[in-house]
């Protein structure tokens, strides 16, 4: 929208119009009514953008009613797309023995930068509750087995992080499969259930998908061992290994 002139924001009446870029966030969020940070998220593409708000932008810009209306239904589209989305051979696999070399290596790498976020400076509060078959199966030899449950061990001391293990004698529990429940700080955006496949990525939204998605989780972690027991059993199961 560069090429549009603004309207003059509150205080400025009879000044010259300035070009989009000269504008912060927090300036256009007070002409608007809204806050500098939600700007800030429409900008970065980290929030929902929804077509009322584009509607206002757009005549905020003063831009044609023909693109007002384009960009309103692209923002129509994109909530539709957000039930789900396929992201090919860079999806992660539980196993790898169908793909080619390349799209390993680009699997690995999405699952490496997935990783990285739990020890960087910002990380977000992370809660895992992981099968009791998941710690003891050994994935490659033994050796490798045991670095990986090392790297398990390291992350848990993160105060962000905490891991709990279903043991297999939990008795009965929901039954889902792989998912996360995403959850946001800015009530503007809801959360979010996300479910894994091979070859695409389900995003489940709405109160009730995400209430019974939390509901499932709470059981799972009612069921769990603590997480100091967690620990316990995983330095058991290092142990074991290296008999």
């Amino acid at each position: 929208m560069d090429e549009y002139l603004p309207s003059p924001l509150p205080g400025h009446q009879g000044r010259k119009s300035l070009q989009k870029d000269s504008l912060t966030c927090a300036q256009v969020g007070a002409a608007l009514d809204w806050s500098g940070s939600k700007v800030n998220r429409m900008e970065t593409g980290s929030g929902r953008v929804q077509p009322s708000d584009v509607d206002v932008l757009c005549r905020f810009y003063e831009t044609t009613d023909e693109l007002r209306e384009f960009r309103k239904s692209l923002a129509r589209q994109a909530k539709t797309r957000s039930w789900w989305q396929v992201h090919g051979s860079g999806e992660l696999h539980t196993c790898g023995s169908y793909m080619p070399p390349e799209d390993i290596d680009r699997a690995v790498r999405v699952r490496l930068e997935r990783q990285s976020m739990i020890s960087a400076p910002d990380a977000p509060d992370c809660w895992f509750v992981v099968s009791e078959g998941a710690v003891r199966r050994d994935m490659g030899d033994r050796e490798l087995m045991r670095v990986q449950l090392e790297y398990v061990l390291d992350a848990v001391q993160r105060p962000s992080v905490t891991l709990q293990v279903l043991p297999f004698d939990a008795g009965t529990c929901p039954t889902t499969g792989p998912f996360t429940v995403l959850g946001f700080p800015d009530p503007e955006d809801p959360d979010v259930v996300y479910r894994d496949g091979i070859t695409d990525a389900m995003y489940l939204e709405g109160e009730p998908h995400v209430r019974e998605y939390n509901r499932a989780f709470d059981e799972l972690r009612a069921a769990a061992l603590s997480p100091r027991r967690s620990m316990q059993l995983i330095n058991s199961v290092m142990k074991e290994s290296t008999r």
